[in-house]
């Protein structure tokens, strides 16, 4: 899977801009604060339809502009579709896929698939948990777009009832309607935990086989999703999970009831990483937490190309500077063919064959 040609108008610094890629390595190098990261900030929302840096789509917006657009044609296999948002201030943003425009983002999503690996990812094992599960979601949607329709009805039903614990705390009456949103939450709730555990289980082989190269098998990762205490098996049946997640809502429920917040679901969920059966984030060294992340990174790719057979788009925001020689080279030779697209402030960066883009005050030069 590659994307030969990206087009930018009023997002973030560029006015309009077009840039190429080869399907191979492409370094985009320039000054800090000169737009390198709004092209893989760019890649990937064709990919996610989010932004990973906010979360608000008008921050997209030029400064100068009502609207922003970004396209792209991506090659899959040989078959070409043009993907193409836009949104103008004030509206509602649109989806196109070959000029025909979609209902709803997960009808698109899928069409561009991208590992995004940036600094931030490097301190990932470290972070807090919406983090980790920012994490997770974003790489289940892209194989699973019905995944995203179901986070947003929790989400959407979350901010009901959080909404009614507070009225509670206000007024001092219990809704008549928390019971069913509670049913309801615990519902979806059920599918939100069976997708997230079904995809770690599957990333902790290909994660692991990562980290015992990258370690030289030293040490051994292994992954754990945390959920609800009373949900014994994440591999039940929705309807079981959701029982057992009701059992903890009423268990909880004077709690919830007295600090007007949401103590049971999905939304409080976790990823737990070891090394050497030992937790990461309290006894990782700095190296071995880096070591960790980027087999998570890694692994996260190995998981798209083993479900689709496709390498995903591998976007490396300046990471490179933040690793080893033995890590950088390791990262850059798991690219199996694919594509990918590195940002960096160096100029002397070698990755072998690969095609240099420059980048100046949002705009693409030659040098």
């Amino acid at each position: 899977m590659f994307i030969p040609k990206l087009s930018l108008s009023g997002f973030r610094n560029y006015t309009s801009a077009e840039v190429e890629f080869c399907p191979g390595v492409n370094v985009v190098m320039g000054d800090n604060a000169q737009g390198k990261t709004s092209l893989l900030e760019a890649v990937n929302y064709l990919a996610t339809f989010r932004s990973f840096r906010t979360g608000r789509d008008s921050d997209l917006i030029n400064f100068s502009e009502d609207r922003f657009s970004v396209s792209a044609d991506v090659d899959s296999a040989g078959l070409v579709r043009h993907l193409e948002a836009r949104l103008e201030r004030g509206r509602r943003r649109e989806i196109l896929v070959g000029g025909k425009r979609e209902r709803d983002a997960s009808f698109a999503v899928g069409i561009l698939r991208s590992v995004l690996f940036s600094p931030e990812d490097l301190y990932l094992v470290k972070s807090v948990s919406l983090d980790r599960r920012r994490f997770l979601d974003n790489a289940v949607i892209q194989l699973r777009p019905k995944y995203a329709l179901i986070l947003a009805e929790y989400r959407r039903i979350f901010e009901h009832k959080r909404a009614l614990l507070q009225e509670r705390l206000k007024y001092g009456r219990v809704p008549e309607t928390l019971d069913v949103f509670n049913q309801r939450l615990c519902e979806i709730g059920a599918h939100v935990i069976r997708y997230r555990a079904s995809y770690i289980e599957t990333l902790e082989r290909e994660a692991m086989s990562v980290h015992d190269a990258i370690s030289c098998g030293r040490e051994q990762l292994a992954l754990a999703y945390v959920t609800d205490r009373e949900v014994t098996d994440t591999c039940a049946s929705a309807a079981e999970i959701a029982k057992q997640l009701e059992t903890s809502v009423e268990n909880h429920m004077d709690g919830e009831l007295a600090s007007g917040k949401c103590l049971v679901g999905p939304h409080k969920d976790d990823i737990e990483i070891k090394l050497c059966d030992m937790p990461a984030k309290t006894f990782g060294s700095q190296g071995q937490i880096r070591t960790a992340a980027l087999s998570l990174k890694i692994g996260e790719r190995n998981v798209n190309y083993n479900d689709t057979g496709e390498y995903p788009i591998l976007l490396l925001d300046d990471v490179l500077s933040e690793l080893d020689a033995h890590r950088r080279e390791y990262l850059l030779s798991s690219g199996g063919g694919g594509q990918i697209i590195i940002t960096s402030c160096e100029r002397d960066i070698d990755c072998g064959s690969q095609k240099n883009i420059y980048v100046e005050n949002g705009r693409i030069v030659d040098e």
